[in-house]
């Protein structure tokens, strides 16, 4: 059980409470992290990266082209 600010509760929960996926909390803690950061700390969004189909890529190519002329 970890108490934070007075609140007693499982590992479990105080993911559940800080919207943390419990493999980032186990990640921050074998990166050296102290549990009470490691629990606090917000998790930064990543942007997920685009993929383009064959026929976006040659839109994409085309449009680069036009610039250039």
């Amino acid at each position: 059980m970890i108490t934070i600010n007075n609140e007693t509760h499982c590992l479990f929960e105080w993911c559940e409470i800080y919207k943390i996926n419990y493999a980032t909390l186990y990640s921050r803690l074998k990166e050296g992290m102290d549990i009470i950061n490691a629990i606090i700390t917000p998790v930064e969004k990543r942007s997920k990266v685009k993929t383009f189909t064959p026929t976006q890529k040659q839109q994409i190519k085309e449009i680069l082209e036009n610039e250039n002329n």
